[in-house]
C-alpha cells in the first residue's frame, strides 16, 4: 500500500479517537477505587495522620481531586508525597521534584523523586504518619516509574509497620501481558521489580504481588477495589488525565507501550516534547530512507492493527528535518506492543539502519538480550524461549494477586 499524505478521512479518524478520549462516562455502574471508599474506612481513619501519595492523575470521573474529596469526607491528610513529574505532572522526566505545598490547602508536598531516581520516605516523615494512601494512574508499562514509587512506598510502610491503602485504577493497556521480566543486572528505579514489560495488572494487583512475593516483610496492605471493572473494558469513554507532559492523551499512552523503547534508540525520534509524543516514528531526512521502505513499515504496522500516515517535521533541538509516520491505535487489546517493537527492530536490521542504543535501554526493557539479539550476539530462539517461559511462570505466580476478570492473556513470541 502506498502511503498518502493526510486526507480528510484520516484527519476525521484522528479527531474521533481524540474526542472519544474525553467523553464522559456512559455508565454510572463503574467506579474507581477513589469513588468506592466505604464509610467504614472513613470512620476508622478520621483520627489518623494520612500521607497521600498522588499527583494530577488522582481525580474522580468528574475531575475532582482526590485530595479535596478525602478532606471533604473528614480524612486528615497531613502530607502529600509526589512521584516523578511532580504533584501537578508538569515536570519533565528525570528532573528533580522539589518539595512544595498545595496552594489551595497549604498541605506540604514532599518529593519522592530526585537525582534521576526514586526517593525513599524518610524515617522522620513516616514516623509522623499513621497511614499511607496511594492513588496514581499507571501507564501499564513496567518502565514507567509510578509503580516503582508504589514499590518503594509499600516497602517503607512494611518496615515501619504502617497501614498502606491503594485506591485502585484501571490498567489503560488492557489485558495483554507481554515482554521480558527484569534480569537482576538490569534492575533499577526504571524497572524496579521482576514483572513483565507490559504487565496487564492494576496498581492494586501489583501492590498485592509486591507484598506477597517481593518484599522482605509484608505491609499491612488494603486495596479498595474498583466497581464493575473488567480488564479488557474499553476506557475511551472515561476521562483521561495526562500522566506526564509527554503522555497527555490515551493515544500517547498506547504509543508509549512500544515507542517508549524505540525512543531509546538513535536515530529514531518519537515526537516527545511535541503534541504528538509517542505517536510518531521518524528518522532524519538526511538518512534518505526510500519511500518504498516507509511503505513496508506502514504495512507492517497495519498488520498489528496500527494505522499510520506520512509525516514530516523540523525538530529544532536536532536542527534538521525528520520524516516518517504518524500512528493511531484504535484497540489496545488487539495490539501486541512488544511484538510490534521487535518487528520494527527486525525491519531496521533488514533495512541496515545504524542503530545506537542508549544507556537506559537495557534497564527499560529489563534485559541485555534484546539489544544483543539485534547486534547478532544472542540468538532469536534463546531470546524467545526465555521471554515465553518467564511470562508463563509469572502469570502462574501472580494468579493469587488478581482481583478482576478476565485473567491477563500472555502474548507468546513466535519462533
Amino acid at each position: 500500500m502506498v502511503i498518502k499524505k493526510y486526507t480528510t478521512t484520516y484527519v476525521k479518524h484522528f479527531f474521533f479517537i481524540a474526542l472519544a478520549t474525553f467523553l464522559p462516562s456512559k455508565s454510572n455502574d463503574f467506579r474507581l477505587g477513589l469513588e468506592n471508599i466505604p464509610d467504614s474506612f472513613i470512620q476508622k481513619s478520621k483520627n489518623a495522620r494520612i500521607g497521600l501519595i498522588t499527583n494530577q492523575t488522582g481525580k474522580d470521573q468528574q475531575g475532582h481531586r482526590n485530595l479535596d474529596i478525602l478532606l471533604k469526607r473528614g480524612i486528615n491528610i497531613t502530607a502529600i508525597l509526589a512521584p516523578e513529574h511532580g504533584f501537578n505532572g508538569t515536570i519533565l522526566a528525570e528532573i528533580d521534584v522539589p518539595d512544595n505545598y498545595d496552594k489551595e490547602t497549604e498541605i506540604p508536598i514532599l518529593s519522592l523523586y530526585e537525582h534521576k531516581t526514586g526517593k525513599k520516605i524518610s524515617e522522620k516523615i513516616i514516623n509522623n504518619l499513621d497511614i499511607l494512601i496511594f492513588d496514581i494512574q499507571d501507564s501499564g508499562m513496567r518502565h514507567y516509574t509510578y509503580i516503582s514509587t508504589l514499590f518503594m512506598a509499600l516497602d517503607t510502610a512494611a518496615q515501619f509497620n504502617k497501614q498502606f491503602i491503594v485506591l485502585d485504577r484501571p490498567n489503560p493497556l488492557g489485558g495483554l501481558m507481554e515482554g521480558p521480566l527484569v534480569d537482576v543486572t538490569c534492575q533499577s528505579f526504571v524497572s524496579i521489580a521482576p514483572i513483565p514489560l507490559r504487565h496487564a495488572l492494576t496498581v492494586g494487583e501489583l501492590a498485592w504481588f509486591f507484598n506477597k512475593h517481593l518484599l522482605k516483610k509484608e505491609a499491612k496492605l488494603h486495596v479498595i477495589r474498583m466497581k464493575n471493572y473488567k480488564r479488557t473494558m474499553n476506557l475511551h469513554y472515561l476521562p483521561f488525565n495526562a500522566l506526564s507532559p509527554n503522555i497527555a492523551t490515551i493515544q500517547s499512552c498506547y504509543g508509549y507501550s512500544f515507542l517508549g523503547l524505540l525512543g531509546e534508540i538513535t536515530p529514531f525520534e518519537i515526537g516527545t516534547s511535541s503534541d504528538k509524543a509517542f505517536q510518531l516514528i521518524l528518522l532524519p531526512e538526511s538518512i534518505q530512507l526510500p519511500k518504498k521502505k516507509w511503505n513496508e513499515l506502514h504495512t507492517l504496522l497495519q498488520k498489528h492493527g496500527i494505522e499510520s500516515n506520512s509525516y514530516k517535521t523540523f525538530i529544532a533541538a536536532k536542527k534538521q528535518m525528520y520524516t516518517g509516520l504518524h500512528i493511531a491505535i484504535t484497540d489496545i487489546n488487539k495490539l501486541s506492543s512488544f511484538t510490534t517493537f521487535m518487528d520494527i527492530l527486525r525491519f531496521s536490521k533488514k533495512t541496515k539502519l545504524n542503530l545506537t542504543f542508549s544507556n537506559l535501554f537495557d534497564k527499560a526493557v529489563g534485559t541485555k538480550k534484546v539489544r544483543t539479539y539485534y547486534q547478532g550476539i544472542t540468538k532469536r530462539k534463546n531470546l524467545i524461549t526465555s521471554i515465553n517461559t518467564d511470562l508463563n511462570d509469572f502469570l502462574e505466580k501472580a494468579r493469587s494477586s488478581l482481583m478482576y476478570e478476565p485473567i491477563p492473556k500472555p502474548v507468546m513470541l513466535s519462533y
